[in-house]
């Protein structure tokens, strides 16, 4: 049976479903081709004589009929080809492999605006959340502190504003610059009160109350020798806050 099988596809280029279709419908169609000389035979006594023509007929509409059916079958999917305009094509290329190669352009890809640098103190929100990891939060921190200080003196200042991370600390290192004429604003040390000064960020409770009692005895600052006079300032937060107070 399979080998009847594989030779009715071959010989008719028909589906191995198809196929086994044939093969029931051969015997049915014996018998039915055969039934009237068997009758005759049976029946009548006279012998059986086959028409051979009218059985060749029947197996040529056959034929016809599945090469119809796999025509219509081709002409569809020659059809859905045709119209599938976003299907890939395969070409061939010299070392006779295939590469598949689509038949629409494909777009570029996005490429993120490259940032222009800009200046650390005149800088606002919208410029900063142009920069890769801040957010409208972190650029309004930035600002707030910022303010506060009297303006950055320092690049390396960005990394006392909470929360910025050491990613985003050098972006804005590589992406920001301090002007060579900027100047902070000032606090003038001999005229401020403690409420005023312990605004600013370098300043604590202790350090601001030193630094009044300090001018109430011996009288207004004149330099940043007088602040060295007072025990809470080491020399290191006296060159931290030189920059935003003025005598």
């Amino acid at each position: 049976m399979k080998k009847l099988n594989y030779r009715l596809r071959s010989a008719l280029g028909i589906s191995k479903t198809e196929a086994n279709g044939i093969m029931l419908l051969l015997p049915v169609m014996f018998i039915l081709i055969a039934s009237p000389y068997f009758y005759q035979y049976m029946m009548l006594g006279e012998p059986i004589q086959l028409d051979y023509t009218e059985m060749n007929k029947l197996m040529a509409e056959m034929e016809k009929r599945i090469q119809e059916k796999d025509s219509t079958r081709f002409g569809r999917f020659m059809q859905y080809e045709t119209n599938n305009t976003k299907k890939p094509r395969y070409l061939s290329d010299r070392s006779s492999k295939k590469r598949f190669e689509p038949t629409e352009s494909v777009p570029p890809k996005y490429t993120k605006p490259a940032i222009i640098t800009f200046d650390l103190n005149q800088v606002d929100t919208i410029g900063l959340k142009k920069v890769y990891g801040i957010g409208p939060v972190l650029a309004n921190r930035i600002i707030k502190y910022r303010d506060l200080l009297g303006g950055f003196t320092s690049k390396s200042q960005l990394k006392e504003v909470y929360g910025l991370q050491d990613s985003v600390i050098l972006a804005l290192d590589s992406l920001s610059y301090i002007g060579n004429t900027f100047s902070p604003n000032k606090l003038n040390i001999n005229q401020l009160d403690e409420n005023t000064l312990k605004r600013h960020p370098y300043f604590s409770w202790k350090e601001v109350n030193a630094i009044i009692n300090y001018r109430y005895q011996h009288g207004d600052f004149e330099s940043a020798e007088d602040l060295r006079k007072i025990h809470l300032l080491d020399s290191a937060k006296i060159n931290r806050i030189l920059p935003y107070i003025a005598f």
